[in-house]
């Protein structure tokens, strides 16, 4: 893992290192040499990694070296960072009206002193790179071209376009129909019936039980069906809450008592027949089973629980009939399914003898198990160049999906979009290779442990103070269940800004903030930031205008924000803006429309007479890159609306898929009005 991360380090650098921006700014500041003998060096170390990725893991020595690699790129990465932000800056004060600021930046002195201090830096960060480079002929492995597309670590994998469906599921028509008879057609002399379904880890347990709780005659068979996810902690009240939401479609008070909870189960489950499933079990506590199982019996007789596990031991001791053991597919579905995946859409070709023999011969080491088939299955697909960025991205979710890294689980509450978890054994994988390099940090004695490689952690907001990861790039919190609520404390936002100066991405949302601290424009390495649902949040600093390289800035659901910042127009790379269900944004800020390379904007609001001195809509006028929806409000309150509507210029604005259009105000030529918004004909839905 680490040498993949490593490469992919190396070649980002690179292609940094041989932008036009870099080489400009290497010409101001006369470091220009510094930096090609910096990407001479990278070009060294990449070269020589393809080699690496394939022993680092059999040789603990190499591994090691692979992990010095690793740091000294993502340091390089945050020096060329640290650089190309202080340009931007640069490029951004040369039109700034502060002309005193601006002397004292750009004065010789300060400039000459810059120079020096990054040309020291850059020199440093060379000669580490080089020192650790000369240690590779000890492990006696040859640079390769690294250009060989092939590698595991530049191979792209080719997107797909539906989630998991029925008929790419192969060779579980026998088992569907004999659990569709234990399920339906089989009669217990007691309440509950229990149904174990046991097999090794990616057979397609959850799969199976899906297709049956799915199955038409099921539905109409059972008044209730429930579909629980319970993994390794058998929390017996959080699985009866989960099961009351089931039933009730919508979050439980997160202080209910399991007294409460008990009524409440009772009460949706008395006298009525009902599946249960509770996938992916793992619980050999009897007790914990017995104290679960009581609470179920209220059912009509006929009542049935799916139970998915890979323990027999499991499935003895919550069930006194003969578990349903699943195996692995026959050859001839193994290959079917294969089939399926590497050749779907011709990106890959079923004449050509080679791949044939190839995937054959892979299977051979799949024990006929899904999950190992569909994972393999998807590496030897060709990419599709033709996609957009995001496109890519969310076709790399889907194909994750599809493929069983991730496993799909639906909406949970209408509008809520889809949720998903990752497959136990990717998730267990995933924790194996990542090492210190990301890290849950969910106790105080994990806190601590946070060292100088980690990059990437999910915290529990109380703990943050105690973390000192300087060179940490993601920060996300995690809801702790034990916590009434949880609270963005002024020791959290400093611990933050002084502690974590290299972030990328922070993820603060439903924190019950009420204010972000001036200071936020030290973390001028974010690119993401979210702080939606935390309404009592009234106004941000002007100091997030200061974070240039800030592409996402997510605050849906601060329904008591009022504006947005001045000086937004400073956020250049700006990508993302949401704004859903602020209901208290009264204008948007002027200058929003010189942010050209948005893509989403879910709101915009119109200042109603004015005195906010907010955007008017002409602002709209250059963003044509904007996608999925946008939201206008106020439009009744419009002066001049024929001219400012058409300068909107919405018929240009072709990605757009959704427009909400809220009038108010007290026009009446709204028909008319209409007219001048016309939008692209590539819009699906209109909302008036």
């Amino acid at each position: 893992m680490a040498d993949a991360i490593a490469f992919d380090l190396a070649t980002e650098l690179i292609t940094k290192l041989s932008s036009r921006a870099l080489s400009q700014i290497g010409l101001w500041w006369n470091l220009k040499h510094d930096i090609d003998d910096l990407k001479r060096t990278v070009y060294a170390i990449k070269d020589v990694l393809l080699d690496a990725g394939e022993k680092s893991v059999t040789y603990e020595g190499l591994r090691l070296w692979v992990e010095q690699v690793t740091d000294a790129l993502y340091d390089a990465d945050d020096l060329l960072d640290d650089f190309s932000t202080e340009a931007l800056r640069k490029d951004l004060m040369s039109g700034n009206k502060l002309t005193k600021e601006v002397r004292l930046f750009f004065s010789s002195s300060n400039q000459f002193a810059y120079s020096l201090k990054m040309g020291r830096k850059i020199k440093a960060i060379k000669a580490r790179l080089a020192s650790i480079g000369s240690e590779v002929q000890m492990y006696d492995f040859a640079s390769r071209c690294s250009r060989v597309e092939t590698s595991f670590m530049t191979k792209k994998w080719q997107q797909m376009h539906s989630f998991v469906c029925e008929d790419e599921i192969i060779g579980r028509d026998y088992d569907e129909v004999a659990l569709l008879k234990l399920v339906l057609g089989f009669q217990s002399e007691e309440n509950l019936y229990i149904i174990p379904i046991v097999g090794i880890g990616g057979l397609g347990k959850t799969t199976l039980a899906r297709l049956v709780y799915n199955d038409e005659m099921v539905k109409r068979h059972f008044e209730l069906m429930m579909w629980v996810c319970v993994s390794d902690v058998f929390d017996v009240k959080a699985i009866v809450k989960t099961i009351i939401e089931c039933v009730t479609y919508k979050p439980l008070d997160q202080n209910l008592d399991m007294d409460q909870l008990q009524k409440q189960l009772q009460d949706k489950i008395d006298g009525k027949k009902y599946l249960l499933v509770l996938d992916d079990v793992w619980n050999e506590d009897v007790q914990k089973w017995l104290s679960l199982k009581n609470l179920l019996m209220g059912g009509a007789k006929g009542s049935k629980i799916i139970l998915t596990t890979r323990s027999m031991k499991v499935a003895k001791i919550t069930s006194n009939c003969l578990p349903y053991v699943l195996k692995g597919l026959s050859d001839d579905d193994a290959w079917s399914l294969f089939k399926k995946i590497a050749f779907k859409k011709g990106y890959a070709d079923s004449t050509n003898s080679a791949f044939v023999e190839m995937g054959k011969k892979m299977l051979e080491n799949c024990a006929g198990v899904p999950l190992a088939i569909k994972t393999i299955g998807g590496f030897v697909k060709q990419s599709n160049p033709s996609q957009s960025l995001y496109e890519i991205g969310f076709g790399y979710f889907q194909d994750l999906v599809e493929r069983s890294f991730f496993q799909e689980v639906g909406e949970r509450y209408s509008g809520e979009g889809l949720t998903c978890k990752m497959h136990d054994l990717m998730h267990d994988l995933a924790i194996l290779v990542a090492k210190t390099n990301s890290i849950v940090v969910d106790s105080n004695f994990s806190a601590k442990e946070v060292g100088g490689k980690c990059r990437h952690i999910s915290v529990n907001p109380s703990l943050i103070p105690l973390i000192k990861g300087k060179r940490l790039r993601t920060l996300l919190h995690f809801p702790n269940k034990r916590e009434e609520s949880q609270h963005m404390s002024d020791e959290t936002w400093d611990s933050i800004i002084s502690n974590c100066i290299h972030l990328r991405v922070l993820k603060l949302d439903n924190l019950d903030i009420n204010k972000v601290p001036r200071s936020i424009h030290k973390l001028k390495h974010l690119r993401y930031l979210d702080l939606s649902n935390n309404p009592k949040l009234k106004i941000l600093p002007k100091g997030i205008c200061k974070i240039q390289n800030l592409q996402a800035l997510k605050l849906d659901w601060c329904s008591q924000l009022k504006e947005l910042p001045k000086k937004i127009e400073n956020l250049v790379n700006l990508t993302h803006l949401t704004c859903e269900q602020c209901h208290s944004l009264t204008h948007m800020p002027r200058g929003i429309g010189m942010l050209t390379s948005l893509q989403t904007l879910s709101g915009f609001v119109v200042d109603k007479d004015g005195s906010h001195g907010g955007a008017d809509l002409s602002e709209l006028r250059g963003l044509n890159n904007l996608r999925g929806q946008l939201r206008i409000k106020n439009l009744g309150f419009v002066k001049n609306a024929k001219e400012i509507f058409r300068a909107a210029n919405l018929k240009e604005k072709q990605h757009l898929r959704s427009l909400v259009l809220v009038w108010s105000g007290d026009s009446d030529d709204d028909d008319k009005s209409l007219e001048d918004l016309q939008p692209h004909p590539n819009l699906e839905s209109l909302l008036v």
